[in-house]
């Protein structure tokens, strides 16, 4: 496992922030100021805005 910026994930990429599994999405605009770009791994309905400098871990 090692750490990468949020930002530097491709979509479909799996990540664990917060001890929580998420895999990065397309982003989708809630308004001018929030953006969903992360769902949960499990349920994809679920879906969370991720600072994009915030480090996440993926497996390598």
């Amino acid at each position: 496992m090692s750490m990468k910026q949020f930002k530097d994930l491709n979509i479909g990429d799996k990540f664990t922030f917060n001890n929580i599994e998420y895999v990065r999405i397309s982003d989708e605009r809630i308004s001018c100021c929030q953006v969903k770009n992360a769902a949960l791994a499990n349920d994809s309905t679920t879906k969370i805005q991720v600072p994009p400098l915030s480090e996440v871990e993926v497996n390598d």
